[in-house]
């Protein structure tokens, strides 16, 4: 029925519809060498015939406004006349967009102001040629321009190119979304929804186009981009100046400021010293000044709240009252309109706060307030944000009681708290079951007011991933988004937050990481609205066709579904009488109830893969993608440095050009990333040139369990270790999907291992007279040596010592089967003899 299920799911996937629409982005003369600055053919075979009216339209994105070069030719096959579309920057407040005849004159300039170019905006572009009244028009927004020719009918046919063309080599940076073409009989839409590959597919799914170094801008909304790092001998504190659009980072003798619209930073000395010690590295701003506070657990002569004034760099005092309790991880909003911190719960001293404190900047003055309604209970790493001049409160971790010595509860709940009427309303709970997560201290509300966005972690393990969750603001439903970013959460002062850059349409994530009084900063970036895996991953193929073949699928899972029904009945029955004809079988296996059936990968025997929610992902590593995932994970284990792409070409692709095998492998990193993002504890990272996975407890791999259990797989019996060590190998063959000569290292080695630690443990359970046991942990040995003596003449001897001779012969008879497979001859060795030779053995090893 799992089979049904999936191809289900396939059919379903396949023929759903898909609104998403994202870009094309072009490298530019700036940014890269001339063979890899973008090329963008629009008809890469068949050049629609033109009667009467070439349309072309296109929404545009200067992205680099200081960059130079053609945004497209629209090229008269017929003739020698081309018309090019150029950019060029003028001054400081305009640039123009040229619309030339090439090589002979200009034929329209259009100025553009600069505050409609850069990142995240987008200007309507619009091109006409009439063939039948020899005009030209164009549209930049609202905006209508026109030029009379007399040689338009040279574009009957008519190729039209984006960015680098022929001897056409400047390329400004620019990105193109929503292309239309048209003529009186055809209209071709183009959504750009591919994220890797070079062919273009209009809206009905069919390849029409061919790129050259596209840029697919989808990626951006799915992958998070590191745009910046920055450490420190210090505790320092972190905030985002909406304003100047940068990141401050407050030191002890200095504020440091990443750009990240001009991606610059720079580092100013105070002219005075900050004169509050830096512990929850809290802060706000407000009429440019920016304000560091602590609420406690300050010295009696520092101040606890200070300004600096961002012009001329010098702090001032502003407080020096304190609360009663420190409040780690607490929420806080300030309102610019009333001058008035309100921060929300936190942790110290041993206890959680539900407190809603008010400090008054005017007046200098901590107060609580007080709120009816829903009563919000005790916690810290919860999230807030501004909703409709109301608080959105979500999650965190605490307790009812708010005394730490009770343990914990993992909220996934929301709050609407109404400053105004001083009331909270709950908006939801839902139940997550066994997910414990927290989130960053701040939430984005999205465009439409209708959800938010969250980072949410497991602060509990010290080495994880963040990720961005999408919760719907009336009933909960949440979305995961993007792929997640490593985080470290060694001490309580590490914490992350959101921020929304309106200009650029962009969410950045600044993690600020803590350990023994270093920081360390990471700033990363993705488009806003972000895309889940599901949306990033569409296959922009024919829909039509879809449909028939999903059609026929449906129809094959029908009669799959009979057939498998009927199956499954004659199997029970099958397997009731095998049931009552096996009667104190010895060797039989457990159900193999101590591993894990979620996060897991299991290597031996099958190669079987459990996401999170416990489902079999399996099928979706396909030969490639498998064997890839293999090669990195047997490189990410402990002291391992990772591998490099030189080894994965030479290994995986040696006969293909680097070229070919660079993009091959860049699909399968991409497809393994999507995989991966549905197991908890599992990230790829490319580190000093390598990559390798970045693992946490949340995640198992047999292999990896297995070595950890050597040190204990001795004379001085663990049970419970051998147990597992048992029920791992009894699986199947190490790497049995490992076919490359590569894995052959890691399979001696680990038979290596084997036949040094079992024959201990063997003699010892066989010496204890636990022959069910000799039996199991023979069967180890028989994993990597499939006719080692050893573990033969302890078998033998524990079926006879049980009195089971039956048995005895049967695994005889399986062992000269195997004897003669392998070797290619027949055993020497007669039964009788057999056993006598192997009393003899094992009397000689006591």
């Amino acid at each position: 029925m799992k089979i049904i299920q999936f191809l289900l799911c396939v059919v379903l996937a396949s023929i759903s519809g898909h609104a998403i629409s994202q870009g094309l982005g072009f490298r530019s003369t700036e940014q890269s060498h001339i063979e890899s600055r973008t090329s963008y053919t629009v008809f890469a075979e068949r050049v629609p015939k033109i009667q009467t009216e070439l349309i072309i339209s296109f929404e545009l994105s200067i992205l680099d406004p200081n960059s130079f070069g053609f945004i497209c030719v629209v090229d008269a096959e017929d003739s020698n006349k081309d018309y090019s579309l150029a950019y060029i920057k003028a001054d400081s407040k305009f640039s123009h967009l040229k619309l030339n005849l090439k090589g002979e004159e200009n034929l329209l300039t259009i100025p553009i102001q600069s505050s409609l170019l850069g990142k995240g905006k987008w200007i309507k572009v619009g091109l006409s040629f009439n063939l039948k009244e020899n005009r030209i028009e164009m549209a930049l927004g609202t905006d209508k321009y026109e030029v009379k020719r007399f040689d338009l009918n040279d574009l009957i046919h008519a190729q039209i190119f984006f960015g680098k063309n022929g001897n056409i080599i400047d390329v400004p940076s620019f990105a193109i979304r929503n292309l239309t073409v048209s003529n009186s009989k055809e209209k071709f839409d183009f959504k750009f929804k591919e994220y890797t590959g070079n062919e273009v597919h209009d809206q009905q799914g069919n390849a029409i186009g061919l790129v050259e170094n596209p840029v697919w801008l989808i990626n951006d909304s799915y992958h998070w981009r590191q745009r910046f790092t920055y450490s420190a001998n210090e505790v320092f504190a972190v905030n985002y100046d909406s304003t100047e659009m940068k990141i401050r980072i407050i030191g002890k003798d200095s504020l440091a400021s990443y750009d990240i619209v001009k991606n610059t930073f720079e580092k100013k000395a105070y002219t005075n010293k900050l004169p509050v010690p830096i512990r929850l590295g809290t802060s706000f701003f407000s009429h440019g000044k920016l304000f560091v506070y602590e609420v406690n657990n300050t010295p009696d002569e520092c101040p606890t709240i200070a300004s600096l004034d961002l012009s001329s760099y010098t702090w001032e005092n502003n407080s020096d009252l304190r609360l009663d309790q420190q409040l780690h991880h607490h929420n806080a909003y300030f309102n610019p309109l009333n001058q008035q911190l309100l921060i929300f719960g936190g942790f110290g001293n041993n206890r959680l706060s539900n407190t809603f404190y008010k400090y008054n900047l005017a007046e200098n003055s901590w107060n609580k307030l007080d709120f009816t309604g829903d009563v919000i209970t005790p916690r810290f790493f919860a999230g807030m944000g501004i909703q409709n001049n109301k608080l959105l409160l979500f999650g965190g971790v605490g307790n009812k009681t708010g005394d730490q010595s009770i343990g914990k509860t993992y909220y996934f709940d929301c709050y609407s708290v109404d400053l105004q009427n001083r009331k909270i309303t709950k908006l939801w709970e839902v139940n997550r079951g066994d997910e414990k997560l927290v989130s960053a201290r701040s939430l984005v509300i999205s465009g439409d007011n209708s959800s938010f966005y969250a980072l949410c972690y497991p602060e509990y393990i010290p080495k994880t991933f963040i990720k961005l969750y999408k919760y719907d603001i009336k009933t909960g439903e949440h979305t995961i988004l993007g792929d997640s970013i490593p985080i470290i959460s060694e001490e309580i002062q590490t914490n992350a937050n959101l921020y929304l850059n309106s200009s650029t349409k962009e969410l950045y994530c600044v993690i600020h990481e803590v350990s023994k009084g270093n920081s360390k900063l990471s700033i990363y970036s993705i488009d806003n609205p972000p895309i889940s895996t599901d949306e990033l991953y569409v296959n922009p193929r024919n829909n039509k066709k879809l449909i028939y073949w999903g059609i026929g699928i449906l129809f094959i899972v029908g009669f799959l579904a009979v057939v498998l029904f009927w199956m499954s009945i004659s199997r029970k029955k099958r397997l009731l009488k095998d049931r009552q004809t096996i009667v104190g079988n010895q060797e039989k296996r457990s159900e193999h109830t101590l591993q894990p059936k979620k996060n897991a990968v299991y290597i031996f025997g099958l190669f079987t893969v459990f996401n999170r929610s416990g489902q079999i992902s399996t099928h979706l590593f396909s030969p490639q993608i498998k064997q890839l995932f293999l090669l990195i994970l047997l490189r990410s284990n402990k002291g391992e440095a990772g591998i490099s792409s030189e080894e994965i070409y030479s290994l995986m692709w040696p006969d293909k050009p680097a070229k070919n095998a660079k993009n091959l492998k860049g699909v399968t990193i991409n497809k393994l990333r999507t995989i991966l993002s549905d197991i908890d504890g599992i990230e790829l990272i490319l580190e000093n040139q390598h990559f390798r996975f970045q693992i946490n407890d949340s995640f198992y791999c047999d292999y990896f369990h297995l070595r950890s259990l050597y040190p204990s797989i001795s004379s001085e019996i663990d049970e419970h270790n051998n147990e597992q060590f048992i029920e791992i190998t009894s699986r199947g063959e190490f790497l049995q999907s490992g076919d490359n000569e590569y894995f052959d290292v890691y399979k001696r080695d680990l038979a290596d291992q084997i036949l040094i630690l079992v024959p201990d443990v063997l003699n010892h359970y066989f010496s204890k007279n636990e022959y069910a046991k000799t039996i199991a942990m023979g069967s180890v040995l028989y994993s990597v040596d499939e006719l080692n003596e050893c573990a033969f003449y302890y078998i033998i001897n524990s079926y006879l010592r049980l009195g089971d001779e039956s048995s005895a012969k049967k695994h005889y008879n399986s062992y000269i089967l195997r004897y003669k497979k392998l070797q290619g001859e027949d055993y020497s060795t007669l039964y009788p003899e057999l056993i006598k030779i192997a009393a003899k053995y094992l009397k000689n090893v006591k």
